[in-house]
């Protein structure tokens, strides 16, 4: 009896926590489409970094730093970091990620031209085109990010492994001669390592992992970056890794990426 009575009362503050949260995230909406002022909020780091935008753009007057008026990179991240923190507050509802359903459909929609892609790595793993061709996949791999399509669902139906020499052409830099010749001076050394600081989860994510996979031919370790907190909505977080490489061992219908996972989970678990 005292469980029930317990989950009770957990269910009934966690949808007043919801009220709560939806008040907020209501707030902020109108503050930003009444262009107020930038609010302070908990971090220091941010109410600093609100007063030094406020001295490089406006003359000092943190008045005037406005959801219209100041430079997008900044009030888009200070957006995000209010979602979090109005998450934050909570007792239920701190460790929620809003962009969750979205990634994971994302990436459920991509599986099709996942198992192409992993297809063509497990075929291809003596050529020394693979490593090539990830590099660029990795690259790629971009085009899935929420955040451009303004949250609407997005997902890699076609296989990009046909697509490349069409987008070569729109590469705006292209230093990939000198990376691999950075990287090929590394084999052999017992402390080479790769960071690779993730963007987006779903298909991106899954291109970096096949990008990974064929480098760790190469050297002894890779340290991938995750964010901290959900962030311009399909960023990859710690649990998104864990989901994806989770959903892909418990796949029955592609036994290509089951085996890539497997592989994978194991350099996770050795510390690779």
């Amino acid at each position: 009896m005292n469980h029930l009575r317990n989950f009770c009362c957990g269910f009934q503050d966690s949808q007043e926590e919801i009220k709560i949260v939806v008040g907020a995230l209501a707030k902020l909406k109108n503050e930003m489409v009444t262009n107020k002022c930038i609010a302070p909020v908990k971090s220091e780091i941010w109410n600093d970094h609100m007063i030094e935008t406020a001295k490089l753009y406006f003359n000092g007057n943190t008045e005037e730093v406005r959801w219209f008026f100041t430079p997008w990179l900044y009030v888009e991240c200070y957006m995000y970091y209010r979602l979090h923190e109005i998450f934050s507050e909570t007792q239920f509802l701190k460790s929620y990620d809003p962009f969750q359903a979205q990634k994971k459909e994302a990436f459920l929609d991509s599986l099709e031209a996942a198992d192409v892609l992993g297809e063509f790595l497990e075929s291809n793993r003596s050529s020394n085109k693979v490593s090539e061709v990830c590099l660029e996949i990795s690259l790629w791999g971009n085009k899935c990010d929420l955040s451009l399509s303004e949250g609407k669902h997005v997902s890699q139906k076609s296989h990009i492994t046909h697509q490349l020499e069409d987008l070569k052409s729109m590469i705006l830099c292209d230093d990939h001669e000198k990376f691999w010749n950075i990287i090929d001076s590394k084999k052999g050394d017992p402390d080479s390592c790769i960071a690779i600081i993730l963007d987006n989860a779903g298909f991106e994510l899954f291109t970096d992992l096949c990008l990974a996979d064929v480098l760790l031919d190469k050297v002894e370790r890779i340290d991938f970056y995750v964010k901290a907190i959900p962030w311009f909505v399909s960023d990859a977080l710690d649990a998104d890794v864990h989901w994806l490489l989770n959903t892909l061992t418990d796949n029955k219908k592609f036994p290509v990426l089951k085996s890539l996972a497997s592989r994978w989970q194991d350099y996770l678990t050795s510390g690779r």
